[in-house]
């Protein structure tokens, strides 16, 4: 179960992510590592990822580093 942290954490984003017009692909809790992942789309298909946490902070994930 996510935490309250990972719950406002995920509202503020996909929320910011709607805003701009980005489409939400994936939002899914991995139990066994505790964090929400998210992907999503801009207008130009461009993927967004994101990671929360289980403190409730959230990094971009990218490509190149493979998070």
């Amino acid at each position: 179960m996510p935490t309250q942290g990972q719950m406002f954490t995920c509202f503020y984003l996909l929320q910011i992510l709607s805003n701009t017009s980005c489409v939400i692909q994936l939002f899914r809790y991995d139990r066994k590592q505790e964090r929400v992942y998210i992907l999503a789309t801009n207008s130009r298909d461009e993927e967004i990822q994101i990671l929360v946490l289980k403190n409730g902070k959230w990094r971009l994930i990218d490509d190149e580093t493979k998070l």
